[in-house]
């Protein structure tokens, strides 16, 4: 069902801001470096410098930057070039963000975007993004070089503007994108076996819970038809008593936990706390079942859910599940 873009600001699900964390900016040093897809991209160097990899907006490389300067130092006599210049020029610098950490130092410096970052709006915008304005800014100069090069007499002016121009593109020429296969939907699912656990109204509980890092369990739900509701998720909705905009389903002490250890965390002792707060979080939920699919460390995923729910999981299919919902 499609939603109203005015519910974020009027209906019963609005939210006056989306949380994006404190490196939303770009770091400096991401304008000169290259995006991790890129031919002469570092994916390390890149990771250091970017929320993500989706956020890798700014990395045009410092030859490009130096040669979209050059031809606007070159045509700074028209006025289109000028403001092109200058569009471009506050574009990068409101990227930065609202503070600007100056590389290798400790210095942190107040950033053009902070008079801009609780404007309505603005509150919601990933500053990091308005770097992608630069795109088409240089692609002009790009092409109004290469024309001037190609219109050149002089044949070592247009043997150099085009050396020039392959010189700053070539390096940000875009690598094929890395692509990995997805886990398979559990047999638990695509047979139909799930009916027998989850009645209408009730929702399946996948361990860990699908949220903006790892969706992949919202596969499951497209395999199905759409037939029992999901616990957790990817959309954006509001969270806590100041209705802050957040990526995912309000996080629950259960589902954190269950993340935290099937990341790495050592999984808590049972005790009485712990076993009252999974079953207040499965209410909330209206949970029908819970299904632990293979994966790393499932084995500690199944002790830890066995201690909460006080009973042994049945293995059906490929998974391992427990109902959880009135019988």
């Amino acid at each position: 069902m499609a939603v109203p873009l005015y519910w974020q600001f009027l209906g019963p699900q609005s939210y006056h801001s989306v949380l994006h964390g404190d490196n939303a900016g770009n770091s400096p040093r991401a304008l000169i470096e290259y995006a991790a897809r890129s031919l002469f991209g570092d994916a390390e160097t890149a990771a250091r410098l970017s929320m993500n990899t989706t956020e890798q907006n700014a990395f045009y490389g410092w030859p490009l930057l130096a040669f979209g300067t050059a031809v606007c130092v070159w045509l700074w006599r028209r006025p289109g070039i000028r403001a092109l210049a200058l569009t471009g020029a506050a574009a990068l610098l409101l990227s930065l963000g609202p503070r600007v950490r100056l590389p290798l130092t400790d210095i942190v410096l107040p950033g053009p975007w902070a008079a801009l970052a609780h404007a309505p709006l603005f509150e919601s915008v990933i500053e990091g993004r308005v770097a992608m304005v630069c795109a088409p800014i240089l692609g002009i100069l790009l092409a109004l070089a290469l024309d001037g090069a190609a219109r050149a007499r002089a044949r070592e002016v247009r043997t150099l503007g085009l050396l020039a121009a392959a010189a700053a593109v070539i390096p940000v020429l875009p690598l094929p994108l890395a692509v990995r296969d997805r886990a398979p939907v559990p047999a638990f699912v695509t047979s139909g076996a799930w009916k027998d656990y989850v009645r209408e109204g009730e929702a399946l509980v996948p361990v860990p819970l699908p949220d903006p890092g790892q969706a992949d369990a919202l596969h499951w739900q497209v395999e199905a038809d759409f037939g029992f509701r999901l616990a957790g998720g990817y959309f954006n909705g509001p969270w806590g008593e100041d209705r802050i905009g957040i990526y995912g389903a309000p996080p629950r002490h259960l589902s954190n936990l269950l993340r935290d250890v099937r990341y790495g965390a050592p999984a808590p002792e049972a005790t009485p706390e712990w076993r009252e707060q999974a079953r207040r979080d499965l209410a909330h939920w209206k949970a029908g079942a819970v299904v632990l699919p293979s994966q790393d460390r499932a084995d500690e995923l199944r002790g830890l859910l066995t201690g909460l729910l006080g009973a042994e999981p049945e293995r059906v299919r490929d998974v391992w599940v427990w109902r959880v919902g009135p019988r």
